[in-house]
């Protein structure tokens, strides 16, 4: 009985997809055409011959010429080019492989890996496959990339698929797949090595390259600090090295954030900003007493870099160069040896010891 319900739920899923390719199809007819061909058509080329190259995530430096004749490149570079000539006209045919759904969930996942293998030789390829629609979306990430500031039409989306649960754990459920004997994990296990990176690193270093422009990417980043989104926040302004006295603020308000790997991305960054810390000395001070030792380490060097010397700081010092982490005690001390009241601060330890 249980089978019959999963089947059945298979059956549901198909048939939604169907009209889901359908109302793509439809909304294809008015695409812009280059050479005969619309920018869907030239990314189904692309992506057909893609399977055949191994996948490097492209650069703001490493775009392609527009020169030359696609005639006499192979089809996956006249596929490109074609793209790239497109330019912005060519973003929505790439944001709708960005675009998650049911096909894409854990349970999905789940429903497939575990099918026997009798009904999986009987519906396999014509069902979507979650690993081969996370390749599609690199596939179109990396053209995104390529066209940088001309493809910020796609921005919404991008945000979209990097907030979504669905389309970005597909891929991490695969690799942690302990079923080798099932068909679809083999199949799964083989696509997604193919993948790479990770698709999340994927969509961060695609924003990057949207706002390549200095200072482009502070109104992004404003707008993720404000819904609260310090994870997407981090990652972002550490992939673009972004350093702007207007992202002090917000990276203080990440130091609150109940990820520790987020407090200390952020720690870094306010790290970089060297005097700029000042504005948010009260969250560093705060960051001395962290749960997380890494925290408080990045904490101190903070404080340390941001020359800092103030009664409050020092006393913070102080009581750091006590911490259970020597990184922190380390760092702690030689802040404290770079202020006027560093003999003071030797003197007591001296004391202590005694």
């Amino acid at each position: 009985m249980t089978s019959r319900r999963r089947f059945s739920r298979l059956v549901v899923m198909v048939l939604l997809g169907g009209m889901a390719a359908g109302a793509a199809y439809f909304f294809s007819i008015k695409e812009p055409e280059y050479r005969g061909k619309t920018a869907s058509a030239w990314f189904e080329v692309y992506v057909s011959d893609a399977g055949s190259r191994t996948f490097v995530f492209p650069t703001v430096l490493h775009r392609p010429s527009l020169g030359g004749r696609p005639s006499s490149q192979r089809p996956e570079e006249s596929a490109l080019q074609a793209l790239l000539v497109l330019g912005p006209k060519a973003v929505p045919a790439l944001t709708r492989p960005l675009r998650t759904g049911p096909f894409d969930s854990p349970t999905y996942a789940r429903l497939l890996v575990r099918m026997p293998p009798e009904i999986w030789d009987r519906v396999e390829g014509a069902i979507p496959n979650p690993a081969e629609r996370s390749s599609r979306r690199r596939l179109a990430l990396e053209i995104l990339a390529r066209l940088g500031p001309q493809a910020k039409d796609a921005v919404p989306t991008l945000l979209n698929l990097l907030r979504s649960t669905n389309g970005l754990q597909s891929t991490r459920y695969f690799s942690a797949i302990r079923m080798p004997g099932t068909p679809a994990a083999r199949q799964f296990l083989r696509l997604s090595a193919l993948s790479g990176e990770s698709l999340r690193d994927s969509v961060i270093e695609t924003l990057v390259a949207i706002h390549e422009v200095p200072g482009a990417l502070m109104p992004l980043l404003s707008e993720l600090g404000r819904q609260r989104r310090y994870g997407d926040l981090v990652d972002i302004a550490s992939a673009g090295r972004c350093q702007d006295r207007a992202l002090v603020p917000w990276l203080g308000a990440a130091l609150g954030d109940s990820d520790p790997a987020v407090r200390q991305k952020a720690m870094r960054l306010i790290e970089n900003e060297g005097n700029g810390a000042s504005a948010v000395l009260d969250q560093v001070l705060a960051a001395l007493e962290d749960s997380d030792g890494d925290v408080r380490w990045l904490a101190a060097r903070a404080l340390e870099a941001s020359g800092a010397r103030q009664p409050s700081v020092q006393t913070a010092l102080r009581t750091a160069s006590n911490d259970t982490n020597v990184l922190v005690r380390t760092v702690a001390l030689r802040a404290l040896s770079k202020l006027p009241q560093a003999p003071v601060a030797s003197a007591e330890r001296a004391g202590t010891s005694e």
